[in-house]
């Protein structure tokens, strides 16, 4: 795989619809790995972007060949005057010919979830070119079917796992995020429009986190001009917003006990949780002494210790209840006489311990806290104050072993009359415990019958 640096002239918009400016060389050819470090990206001559970024700084934009005619570009925009305020921007799309995008009537915009980013969450292909197929992936299948897919890595993606002062996650909200989600919307939408495929709104997805930042735009976007809006439809993938049956007062207890957990080390001065650091180690001696025994698990082996982060991950909330008693991300299969889990159904173990060891090390723990205020309505935030207003069409996406059928709940209390549920159940109810997790809905053999067709089928008939 061959990526290449562009040198674009003055505009953002030329630069991504394959319009070389006047003086700019061709494109330069890079033999650096596909895989290779998001922040590591060569810059190349570039000059900047111009008029279509008329108060940040971009990094320079690569291209980088998926399969055939599919293609990534992507960069790096600076948001705010911090070390690490900046986000990453992508796109996945067919091209005509090199730096010539399709013309495509129907986009989407993608917010990665928690330790994550846009490559593992949405083209893990590119993420883990060892481990996945090429164009395995979300965003590659939309792109097959003529899809302009969109997304952005958000600031903690950037942070080392060296980094000891944290300070500047106190204000990286659900909040600054939308605003860091508005600037990557304005690009893809002008770009979109420079290279043909007009100014019109997007479809906004999210994994996660990923999907509770999207809700949250289209929550804020309400109070703005219906000619100043981004959303055409919303795609929320495995995450409860908010509730407010009677049937989840018990998820909401729940969130309301994380919520005085994390708040209270907030308050304290804690900025972060490092779930990619704090895994690490047990993802570590998995990995390296897989038939040791584990000092975590006793009676287990440190291979089964470690996939159980994917098995049963809701053992990892404790002393805290996790967001559904039965939470995972990948469905397991267990020894029947110990409980241990000895692999996935959807997965390869050992590939996706070999993922984790990926992830981004750090996050913002005000992210968790303000989640939960949301899930639990323990205290007022400003993310659901226009729900009702949302009328946009939504398809909510669900895992019965991830957070299950309660996400689906925050459609009624939309404002929408176009909204569908479908949830990814393959064990009688009951069994969720086992039943299809949280992270199969992007890396699972199956997605792509169960999740990503019926992502663009429905995206087909909007």
């Amino acid at each position: 795989m061959r990526r290449q640096l562009s040198c674009l002239g003055a505009a953002l918009a030329l630069a991504w619809s394959g319009l070389w400016g006047a003086g700019c060389a061709a494109p330069v050819e890079d033999a650096s790995p596909r895989g290779e470090a998001l922040g590591a990206r060569p810059g190349g001559p570039h000059a900047g972007w111009g008029h279509a970024l008329p108060r940040d700084e971009a990094a320079g934009v690569t291209r980088t060949v998926i399969a055939g005619d599919i293609v990534e570009y992507a960069t790096e925009l600076r948001v705010g005057p911090g070390e690490y305020d900046r986000i990453g921007i992508h796109r996945v799309v067919r091209e005509r010919a090199p730096w010539r995008p399709i013309r495509a009537r129907d986009g989407v915009m993608f917010v990665h979830g928690s330790a994550s980013t846009f490559r593992s969450a949405a083209a893990p292909g590119l993420f883990a070119p060892d481990l996945f197929e090429d164009d395995f992936g979300l965003a590659p299948h939309l792109a097959s079917q003529g899809i302009d897919v969109w997304g952005i890595d958000l600031r903690w993606t950037f942070v080392p796992v060296e980094e000891t002062d944290f300070s500047d996650m106190q204000g990286w909200t659900l909040g600054s995020h939308v605003e860091d989600l508005r600037r990557a919307t304005a690009i893809a939408r002008s770009v979109r429009a420079a290279s043909g495929s007009g100014r019109g709104r997007l479809f906004f997805s999210g994994h996660s986190l990923g999907a509770d930042i999207a809700l949250a735009y289209a929550n804020a976007e309400t109070q703005r001009p219906p000619g100043h809006r981004d959303v055409r439809g919303l795609i929320p993938i495995d995450i409860i917003y908010k509730l407010t049956s009677p049937q989840t007062q018990g998820l909401r207890d729940d969130a309301a006990a994380r919520y005085a957990a994390n708040r209270a080390l907030y308050d304290a001065g804690t900025y972060e949780f490092g779930l990619g650091a704090q895994l690490a180690p047990l993802i570590g001696a998995g990995l390296t002494a897989p038939s040791d025994p584990s000092p975590l698990a006793p009676g287990w082996t440190n291979l089964q210790a470690a996939t159980a982060v994917f098995t049963n991950t809701y053992l990892f909330y404790a002393p805290l209840p996790a967001y559904t008693p039965h939470y995972h991300f990948s469905a397991g299969v267990f020894d029947p006489s110990t409980g241990a889990p000895v692999g996935c159904q959807h997965v390869d173990a050992i590939d996706m311990l070999q993922v984790a060891q990926r992830f981004p090390p750090y996050q913002a723990l005000i992210e968790a806290v303000e989640i939960d205020a949301l899930i639990s309505g323990a205290v007022d935030v400003p993310y659901d104050d226009h729900l009702h207003e949302v009328t946009v069409p939504v398809l909510h996406v669900g895992a019965a072993g991830g957070f299950g059928a309660a996400g689906a709940e925050t459609l009624s209390l939309l404002g929408s009359t176009d909204t569908t549920a479908h949830i990814v159940q393959l064990q009688p109810p009951g069994a969720e415990v086992v039943d299809y997790g949280h992270v199969d809905l992007l890396w699972a053999a199956d997605s792509e019958a169960l999740v990503w067709q019926p992502i663009a089928d429905w995206i087909a008939t909007r």
